[in-house]
């Protein structure tokens, strides 16, 4: 059932009549819940509850953006060829060295 444009879920509760019978119900199985209405109660025990907790969903966790790993890709690329041009660069020395020794 949909209200102003929204999914909408109605659960009936049907009392004892007995305020040591408890009626419970389990919220866990839904997904954004962003309210609960309690209304047209006629039990004549009234109404309680114990430990009603509504938790508010976190923000979902963010994926790095394409160019944010474009980037992070093109500076290993540039610290690896830095890396073996000083490499190359350092064994070209060694060999002139032994070059001029000899």
């Amino acid at each position: 059932m949909f209200e102003n444009g929204l999914f909408s879920v109605t659960v009936n509760i049907l009392g004892f009549n007995d305020p040591f019978v408890p009626n419970l119900v389990d919220l866990t199985g839904f997904s954004n819940v962003s309210s609960i209405r309690i209304y047209n109660v006629t039990d004549p025990a009234g109404l309680g509850w114990d430990n009603f907790q509504f938790d508010v969903a976190t923000n979902p966790v963010s994926t790095p953006e394409p160019t944010s790993t474009l980037s992070l890709l093109a500076l290993g690329t540039l610290g690896t060829a830095s890396t073996l041009k000083r490499k190359l660069k350092s064994s070209k020395l060694t060999e002139k060295e032994t070059t001029k020794v000899s």
